[in-house]
């Protein structure tokens, strides 16, 4: 597991709403070009706003935050990464989807890692 400076997404979520009390943090690298992170924002993110609700959520432009693809080696998008922080500037991820994830599969990972 590796530790990354989180600096960049906490302003952002800052700006988005309260902090997860249980210190974990969802990381999703999204694009509005990407057909299958439209269909996930559409189809999957409505279904799952209770459990969501229980993480800090930050969406990342890709195209608006590209050094950000490189810190986190990011290699294709929809890459979901979910983070336990450990501070206010880092996090340790402690899972990692890449491509479309269906709610049913999102929803299994999220009550897993809360645990």
């Amino acid at each position: 597991m590796k530790t990354l400076l989180l600096t960049f997404c906490l302003l952002l979520a800052t700006t988005m709403g309260h902090a997860a009390e249980n210190g974990r943090t969802l990381i999703i690298f999204s694009a509005s070009w990407c057909p299958p992170c439209q269909q996930m924002k559409k189809d999957v993110f409505p279904l799952l706003k209770t459990e969501l609700s229980q993480w800090d959520v930050i969406l990342v432009d890709s195209d608006k935050f590209q050094s950000s693809l490189k810190a986190w080696k990011i290699d294709s998008i929809p890459t979901i990464i979910f983070a336990k922080r450990e501070n206010k500037q880092y996090a340790t991820e402690v899972k990692r989807l890449i491509g479309y994830t269906s709610a049913s599969e999102l929803k299994k990972h999220l009550d897993t890692l809360l645990r």
